[in-house]
């Protein structure tokens, strides 16, 4: 956050504006759930109080734990790789789901079953 020197009240740091700023900063990015956000907000504030506890002033802390949290694209970037991780273990657990049950279903017949449980499993998957 730039301050401008001329205005002797914008040259003290406040911390939770620019907590508010940095929050800003990451939904422009796209992290918009607010429970990766707020995490992430609980990890900054408690570097922040780490260095401020060993002698740190909060301006530098705050902007230390910035850098050591990363930027919001690269965040972001490992938010989608967690959620392809997650949406392709749904979709692997549905499809074994339906392929056991087309099995029961349609008298144990290998090929009926795996095209019907690719079937139900994808129709699943979309509305997930």
């Amino acid at each position: 956050m730039v301050f401008s020197p001329a205005c002797e009240r914008n040259s003290m740091f406040d911390l939770e504006s620019s907590i508010t700023n940095w929050r800003a900063q990451m939904l422009a990015t796209g992290i918009e759930s607010p429970i990766p956000l707020d995490e992430l907000e609980n990890h900054l504030r408690e570097d922040v109080d780490e260095q401020m506890r060993s002698g740190v002033d909060e301006q530098q802390a705050f902007q230390a734990a910035v850098q050591r949290l990363g930027q919001g694209r690269k965040l972001e970037a490992e938010f989608a790789k967690a959620a392809r991780a997650r949406q392709m273990a749904v979709w692997l657990v549905l499809t074994a789901i339906a392929f056991a049950s087309c099995w029961m279903q349609f008298g144990r017949s290998p090929a009926t079953a795996l095209v019907y449980g690719f079937f139900i499993a994808g129709l699943a998957a979309c509305r997930a």
